[in-house]
């Protein structure tokens, strides 16, 4: 359904955005080994933006108010559509009507659900919410959050933007994500939330884009291999569900050290091109 959602958006590159989707390393590994649902809000935001893309913003509000009912973390998202919506002329009076369906859908699907403590705990009080805390700049007795800064400067850079095009919405959506990936002790499973935008961006940019996301892949599947709980094959009885550095003795700490920073600095130039790309070839 991921797959069919962005031919939807790139009805024009069915053969790349198949190779680029449906071949990722990052796809692969989180779907089918390491075993995360990620791809399902991921699914609900990208289809809000296939009906962005086809004016239908009423519809497109509800499914995003669903995929934040799926994950919480999907709200990443919304900055950048409203700054869209009202950066266009022509979408602006839609701005109203998209905010009330998203809150509209988020209340009736989550709201009854909130007063529980247990959802308070699992949702709100669960160890991955912690994890926008790790990175801070101490200031004697409180802290500078760093992640939460440099995700507010990005929205307010392209805040500044008179006008916002599509293509630019999926730049600023994927340096949103990004940077919550690269500035955070991040899971696996939220490497999952950058595949469409990456997808979007490799087909914009061309080859060097491709490549450049190739090592990426490769670098942070590797990663993850390494530390990260695997899959039990049941077919061959072969119990892989231990992280392989349990058996490798020659990786240690500092070379998933040096294989972690590289993952971030390609990363990062990914992140930087991508913004870079996205407002060099908008109309503004």
């Amino acid at each position: 359904l991921l797959l069919r959602a962005l031919l939807e958006i790139l009805p024009a590159s069915k053969k790349l955005v198949i190779a680029l989707y449906w071949l990722s390393p990052i796809v692969l590994y989180l779907n089918y080994w390491h075993g995360q649902v990620d791809v399902a809000p991921v699914l609900l935001m990208t289809t809000s933006l296939v009906f962005i893309r086809r004016h239908k913003f009423v519809l497109a509000g509800v499914i995003l108010g669903a995929a934040f009912a799926a994950k919480l973390s999907m709200i990443l998202a919304l900055p950048f559509i409203l700054i869209y919506l009202v950066r266009n002329n022509r979408f602006r009076h839609y701005a109203p009507k998209f905010l009330v369906a998203v809150g509209v859908t988020t209340g009736i699907l989550q709201g009854p659900y909130l007063f529980s403590s247990a959802v308070q705990l699992m949702v709100l009080g669960t160890p991955e919410v912690g994890k926008i805390y790790e990175l801070s700049l101490n200031l004697g007795s409180f802290e500078i959050l760093l992640l939460p800064l440099c995700y507010m400067l990005v929205v307010l850079a392209f805040w500044q933007l008179r006008r916002m095009s599509f293509g630019l919405l999926i730049s600023s959506l994927g340096l949103g994500f990004f940077l919550v990936l690269l500035l955070s002790p991040a899971s696996p499973g939220w490497f999952l939330w950058l595949v469409p935008m990456l997808v979007m961006y490799q087909i914009q940019s061309g080859r060097t884009a491709i490549s450049t996301t190739a090592v990426f892949s490769v670098l942070l599947v590797t990663f993850n291999v390494l530390q990260s709980e695997g899959s039990f094959i049941r077919l061959f009885r072969a119990d892989f569900s231990d992280p392989l550095i349990d058996s490798i003795s020659l990786v240690g700490d500092g070379q998933l050290s040096l294989l972690l920073t590289a993952v971030v600095a390609v990363g990062g130039l990914i992140a930087y091109r991508m913004a870079r790309d996205g407002i060099r070839d908008s109309d503004v």
